[in-house]
């Protein structure tokens, strides 16, 4: 993971929020197109799968208005601290992920800020 001003910026927010509680493990596959088997061209490119560990927590959005009488969904995201992963990825393209029981698809990769810190993914399922 990269480091801003000499720092692991990424380490010590994972560390501090892992040491607050509320992180759980999970895991996430990465699929990535392959090569063509040079024998076999007519085949397509056949695809390779990684699984990557790593420590984040599950969660709802809604939007509320300030009557509180319109709820509205806006959508199911994970969010990843980077300096879990294990081996280092990035989580983009095309991914499952398993937490607390339930393994859904990444739509896209929200957000990640400068450190690789955290990783906020969009996913249905």
């Amino acid at each position: 993971m990269p480091d801003l001003f000499g720092l692991d910026i990424a380490g010590l927010v994972n560390d501090a929020i892992g040491s607050a509680g509320g992180l759980v493990p999970g895991t996430f596959v990465k699929t990535v197109p392959g090569t063509r088997d040079p024998l076999n061209p007519l085949a397509g490119n056949q695809p390779t799968s990684t699984t990557h560990t790593f420590q984040g927590f599950f969660e709802n959005l809604t939007v509320t208005r300030r009557e509180g009488s319109i709820v509205r969904e806006v959508g199911q995201y994970v969010t990843i601290m980077g300096a879990s992963i294990s081996p280092a990825t990035v989580p983009d393209g095309d991914v499952s992920v398993t937490i607390e029981g339930r393994t859904v698809k990444a739509l896209e990769l929200v957000s990640r800020d400068p450190a690789a810190a955290v990783y906020v993914l969009k996913v249905e399922g």
